[in-house]
C-alpha cells in the first residue's frame, strides 16, 4: 500500500504551471474584492480544504473522476500567502466524486474521506501530517444505488469523528458511529422523507447543542433534527418545500444566531432560494428569493467574504462559469455575482482562507476542463471591475 502512494505521488500535476503571472485579473462581487488566479490539476474536480500538512496553512484538496481515465486525489499545499506550491497525486479509489477532510482516526493529522461513486464504499486516506497519506482503506457502506456525498463530524457528541452518506433508495441519511482509531460501526438508517441526492448540510438549527441535518429531497428540504442522548436519534421535522433541490447550506446570513438555509435548484430550474431559520427547526423563504442567478446552480459554500464578521454564502453554476454571492448582514443578505471566465462549468467549490487575512478565499473548478480558478481576498480598496447582480 505505502509503495503504491509513494508511486502516485510522484506524478507530475502542475501541467501548465500552477500560479499566474503578477498582474492577475480583479474582480468586484458587492462588497467584496478578489484576485484571480488560476491553476492545472489536470481535469475538473470536487474540493475540499484542510491542513494537511501540519503548518498551519490550509490546503486544497481535488477529487478528480473521469469515466475514461484514472482517478485520483490532488493536494495543494498553501503557504500562507495565497498561493499553492507543487501538487501530489494520491490514488483515491475509484471515481472519488466528492471528498471531505477531517482528523478521521484522531491522531491529530489530517485525514480525507472520498465517495466512491458507482460503488457502495468509502475511501479513507489516512494523514501523515507532511501533505502525504500514509494508508488507505474501504469503508463498506450499505446504500443503493452507490455513494454520493460523505460528511464527517462528531454527530453524537462523543468526541469522535462519525460518517454520513446519502442512501437515495432508502429515503435516508446513513449514519456510521465512530469508535475510534479511523473505525465505524454498522450504519443505522434514518428517514429523511425522500432520496437525497448531492450536499446533505449539518448544523445546529433548535438551540439543543446537537448537530441536525438539512438533506436536498426531489421537491423539498428535509430536515432532521437529533434527538440526543447516549443513543443517537434523528427525528424528521416539518420539510421545507423547494424547487427541485440539488444542494443545500446552513449560515447565518441575519446575524440573529440562527442557522439560515440556502438552496441550489436541480435539473430545470436555475434558481435560489434562500429561507431564514427560526432557532426551532423551521424556515421562512425570505423576499429576496428565489434568485435568477445563473445556469444550473450546484454547489453551495460558507465563509465570511467580505471580512465583516458575519457569515455569507457563496454558489456556483454548472454551463456557466457564474459564482452568486450572498452577504450576510444585520438587515439580511444581499446578493452579487460575477462570471469566472476560467471555470466554464463550475462545479467543485470551497471557501477557505488561503492568504490568511481574515476574509476568506474561493477556489472553483471547472467540471469539465483542468482549471482551477483561486479567488483569492484582498483589501475591496484594490477592487476593480463592476459588481453584477442577478
Amino acid at each position: 500500500m505505502t509503495s503504491m502512494l509513494a508511486a502516485l505521488a510522484a506524478l507530475p500535476v502542475c501541467l501548465a504551471g500552477c500560479q499566474e503571472a503578477p498582474g492577475a485579473a480583479v474582480i468586484q462581487i458587492g462588497p467584496a474584492a478578489f484576485e484571480l488566479r488560476t491553476l492545472d490539476v489536470g481535469r475538473g474536480a470536487t474540493l475540499g480544504a484542510g491542513d494537511l500538512d501540519g503548518d498551519g496553512h490550509a490546503d486544497i484538496v481535488a477529487s478528480a473522476d473521469r469515466e475514461d481515465e484514472d482517478s485520483y486525489l490532488v493536494v495543494l499545499r498553501g503557504d500562507g500567502t495565497g498561493d499553492l506550491v507543487p501538487a501530489t497525486r494520491f490514488d483515491a479509489g475509484p471515481h472519488p466524486a466528492e471528498i471531505v477532510v477531517a482528523d478521521v482516526d484522531g491522531d491529530g493529522h489530517a485525514d480525507v474521506v472520498a465517495a466512491n461513486h458507482e460503488t457502495r464504499h468509502l475511501t479513507l486516506l489516512t494523514g501523515d501530517g507532511t501533505g502525504g497519506f500514509s494508508g488507505r482503506r474501504t469503508i463498506d457502506v450499505d446504500v443503493e444505488p452507490h455513494v454520493h456525498v460523505p460528511v464527517a463530524r462528531d454527530l453524537d457528541g462523543d468526541g469522535l469523528v462519525d460518517l454520513a452518506v446519502d442512501h437515495r433508495d432508502g429515503e435516508g441519511v446513513l449514519f456510521l458511529r465512530g469508535e475510534g482509531g479511523g473505525g465505524f460501526a454498522a450504519g443505522r438508517l434514518f428517514d429523511a422523507g425522500g432520496d437525497p441526492y448531492r450536499g446533505m448540510a449539518t448544523g445546529e438549527l433548535n438551540g439543543d447543542g446537537q448537530l441536525d441535518f438539512v438533506t436536498p429531497n426531489p421537491r423539498e428540504v428535509g430536515v432532521l433534527l437529533s434527538q440526543g442522548g447516549a443513543s443517537y436519534e434523528l427525528r424528521r421535522a416539518a420539510p421545507v418545500p423547494a424547487q427541485s433541490p440539488f444542494n443545500v447550506g446552513l449560515v447565518d446570513l441575519d446575524a440573529d444566531g440562527h442557522l439560515d438555509l440556502v438552496v441550489a435548484s436541480g435539473e430545470g430550474s436555475d434558481i435560489v432560494q434562500v429561507y431564514r431559520g427560526n432557532g426551532a427547526g423551521g424556515f421562512e423563504e425570505l423576499d429576496i428569493s428565489p434568485l435568477v442567478a445563473m445556469s444550473g446552480p450546484k454547489r453551495v459554500v460558507t465563509g465570511d467574504f467580505d471580512g465583516n464578521g458575519v457569515a455569507d454564502a457563496a454558489v456556483s453554476g454548472w454551463g456557466s462559469g457564474a459564482l452568486l454571492l450572498l452577504f450576510g448582514g444585520a438587515g439580511g443578505p444581499r446578493a452579487g455575482s460575477a462570471e469566472v471566465a476560467s471555470s466554464g462549468n463550475a462545479w467543485g467549490l470551497v471557501a477557505v482562507d488561503l492568504n490568511e487575512d481574515g476574509r476568506d478565499d474561493l477556489a472553483v473548478a471547472d467540471g469539465d476542463g483542468p482549471l482551477l480558478t483561486i479567488l483569492l481576498s484582498i483589501d475591496p480598496d484594490a477592487g476593480s471591475g463592476t459588481e453584477e447582480t442577478p
